[in-house]
This record gives structure tokens, sequence and C-alpha cells, in this order.
């Protein structure tokens, strides 16, 4: 049985995540280590290649198109890749240091 005389403690902060539901998923503090394979794949890419189109990143892979936008969409998002222009001929590169 509990002491009804004792505080209730006080709830913590809650994680980033919970408090917007719909928020940007937030970066990984190391890419490196968490990223899906397909990403990781991108980045690797990225490092051998100055600019990549998602086509070019299709044919080197051979996934699926709405995976790999699903993907750059995200390294994006993260700032870990940059992406130019909006539509059709749109690329990819590392961002600028």
């Amino acid at each position: 049985m509990t002491d009804p005389k004792s505080p209730i403690p006080a709830p913590g902060p809650r994680p980033a995540s919970q408090n917007a539901p719909n928020a940007a998923p937030e970066p990984p503090t190391d890419p490196t280590l968490y990223l899906p394979a397909l990403s990781a794949a991108i980045i690797t890419m990225l490092d051998e290649h100055e600019r990549l189109t998602t086509t070019e990143i299709r044919q080197k892979t051979q996934a699926n198109i709405h995976t790999i936008k699903k993907h750059v969409k995200e390294l994006a998002d993260w700032g870990l890749i940059q992406k130019h222009g909006s539509t059709k001929g749109a690329w990819y590169t590392k961002p600028l240091k």
C-alpha cells in the first residue's frame, strides 16, 4: 500500500516525437550507425560521385523508385544530403560544410 501523504512525482519531459506526432523524424546522432542499407548506399554513392539523380540511384541499386524517393527525402530532411531543383531533373549532393 502506498502512503497517501507521499507526493506524486511530476511527469518528466516527453520525448520530442511525442510532442509533435506529425513532425519530421529526428536525425540520427551518428547516421552511419543507424541508416537503412539503401540510405547508407546513397550516402556512399554521393561520396564517390559529385551529384546523383534518383534515376542514377535506381540504375546503381535496382531499388524501387518510390523507395528511393522516400529515402532521399528523409536524408534531405535530416540535412545529410542536399536537393537541387524541385521536380524532374532534380539532383542530390552532399551538403557544403
